[in-house]
């Protein structure tokens, strides 16, 4: 298991890290987020750890256009706005002072697992939708991960009604996908 890492950490990886230069087409992830985008039914998106601007991209060419996109890392944000004409904003998610933007879905793709997941929850307003991605491996910079789409339906669960979950495997990985409606704690 890893350990919680600062925005230098990620400034650093994205800068050096031939992955978040490509094209969101040549991206390791563009099977998960084409599956990802295929759950959003409504707009405006809100996504935290946003990273380099890959997925919004990616959006933006599919006519998602309502759409604003944060991180706490300061070079990620400098690449998405290079990557991409959607909104971005440098911004920690465990603050909880989100662009004051309305908003109807929120994701939350490859963050929680590095950070304090269950207060970004807390942090959601009650009746939005949440879609969320989680990585089945471990790595330097993962503070978990999960071994079973049960694992993160236990975790995530009391903080939505989640009306989709499965697994996707891609590039000898797995990740889970959950998409719910945050409910009241």
């Amino acid at each position: 298991m890893g350990s919680l890492k600062n925005e230098k950490y990620y400034d650093t990886i994205y800068e050096k890290s031939i992955e978040y230069s490509k094209p969101y087409d040549k991206s390791v992830y563009y099977g998960l987020w084409k599956k990802v985008m295929s759950l959003i039914t409504k707009q405006p998106i809100l996504e935290g750890g946003c990273g380099p601007g890959q997925f919004a991209k990616m959006l933006e060419d599919n006519s998602f256009k309502d759409y604003i996109g944060f991180d706490f890392s300061e070079q990620a944000i400098k690449m998405a706005k290079k990557n991409s004409n959607q909104i971005f904003s440098v911004m920690d998610a465990l603050l909880g002072k989100w662009p004051q933007y309305h908003f109807n879905t929120i994701l939350l793709l490859e963050i929680l697992e590095h950070t304090d997941d269950l207060k970004i929850l807390s942090l959601v307003p009650i009746g939005k939708e949440i879609i969320l991605t989680v990585p089945n491996f471990d790595c330097d910079s993962h503070i978990r991960h999960f071994t079973t789409i049960d694992s993160v339906i236990s975790r995530y669960g009391p903080y939505m009604d989640i009306i989709h979950a499965e697994n996707f495997n891609s590039n000898a990985s797995t990740w889970y996908i959950i998409k719910g409606i945050k409910r009241e704690m």
